[in-house]
C-alpha cells in the first residue's frame, strides 16, 4: 500500500473498496479456501493483507491482525506452496509482526518477522521494489521488537539493516521511501543513545531531520508537519542534553514549536 497521510479521509473510502473486493472473492466459494487454486488463494490473501495495511494506516492494529491471520488462514499450511502463496505469506507475516508490535506483544512478533524475513532473504527477489520494501518493513519493526525485550544490539543491527535497504530503495523512489528511512533512522539514533554511542546518534537524528524537512517542502501535510516538528524537538533536546551546538538546539526547538502551532 502506498504511503499515505494518517489523517486523510479518503482511506476510510479505501477500506470499503477493498472490503467490497474480498465481499466478490468470498462470494465465488462458499465452500471455503481449501477449495481454491494456489493462485486464487494468494489473490485473497493478498486482498486480506491490502484491507490489514488499511486498518493499520487507520492505527486500529486489532482489526489489521484480524486481516492478516485471515490471510494465513487462506494459504494454510500446504508445505508445497506455489511460488505466489509463498510471497502472500511473508507479506501478511510482515504484516502480522507489526500488528504484534503495535499492540505489545514483541515477543510473539520475533519468530514471525524472522519468518518473513528468511522467505525475502532466501527465496524472494532482490529487483522487486514491492518484496524489497515489505523487506526493509519486516527488518525496521523486528528492531522495535528486540528494543522491547531491552535486546538493544539485536535492535540496532537489524534497524541498520533496515537504513541499509532503504537508502537503496530512497535512490530509486526518493518521494515514497524518504518517509519511512528517516523513520528507521530515528530508531537507529534511540538504539545508539541505548548503546552509549551518542555522536553516532546525533549524525542519524540530522539526516532524519533534513529528510523531513524536504518532506515537508516537497509534499506538505499535517503528518509531514508533526514528523518534522518531532525531529526537530528531539534533536535539540539531545543537543542541550549535550551541551552542544546550544544556537542551534534554540532555532530547532523554535521551529518544533512554530509547527505544532500550526
Amino acid at each position: 500500500m502506498c504511503i499515505r497521510d494518517r489523517y486523510e479521509p479518503r482511506l476510510a473510502e479505501e477500506i470499503r473498496a477493498l472490503a467490497g473486493e474480498l465481499a466478490v472473492l468470498n462470494a465465488g466459494d462458499a465452500a471455503g479456501s481449501t477449495t481454491l487454486q494456489p493462485d486464487e488463494r494468494a489473490h485473497r490473501a493478498t486482498a486480506h493483507a491490502a484491507v490489514g495495511e488499511a486498518w493499520f494506516a487507520l492505527l486500529d492494529s486489532k482489526q489489521a491482525l484480524v486481516e492478516f491471520d485471515t490471510a494465513l488462514e487462506v494459504l494454510g499450511d500446504d508445505g508445497s506452496r506455489s511460488p505466489a502463496c509463498a510471497a502472500a505469506q511473508a507479506q501478511a507475516l510482515c504484516g502480522r509482526g507489526k500488528c504484534l508490535v503495535d499492540l505489545r506483544r514483541s515477543a510473539e512478533a520475533v519468530p514471525v518477522l524472522d519468518a518473513s524475513i528468511d522467505w525475502y532473504l532466501n527465496h524472494g527477489d532482490s529487483s522487486d521494489e514491492a518484496q524489497q520494501s515489505l523487506l526493509s518493513q519486516a527488518l525496521h519493526t523486528l528492531g522495535l521488537a528486540h528494543a522491547d525485550a531491552g535486546n538493544h544490539e539485536m535492535a540496532l543491527d537489524a534497524t541498520a539493516r533496515a537504513v541499509a535497504l532503504r537508502r537503496r530503495l530512497a535512490e530509486r523512489d526518493v518521494r515514497r521511501y524518504r518517509l519511512p528511512l528517516s523513520r528507521s533512522l530515528r530508531n537507529l539514533g534511540n538504539w545508539l543513545n541505548e548503546l552509549g554511542r551518542s555522536d553516532e546518534a546525533l549524525q542519524s537524528r540530522r539526516e532524519m531531520l533534513e529528510l523531513r524537512r524536504e518532506q515537508h517542502r516537497g509534499e506538505p501535510s499535517v503528518a509531514a508537519a508533526l514528523a518534522l516538528a518531532q525531529a526537530a524537538d528531539t534533536l535539540a533536546r539531545e543537543l542541550v542534553e549535550r551541551r552542544r551546538e546550544l544556537d542551534d538546539a534554540v532555532d530547532l526547538a523554535k521551529d518544533s514549536s512554530r509547527l505544532y502551532l500550526e
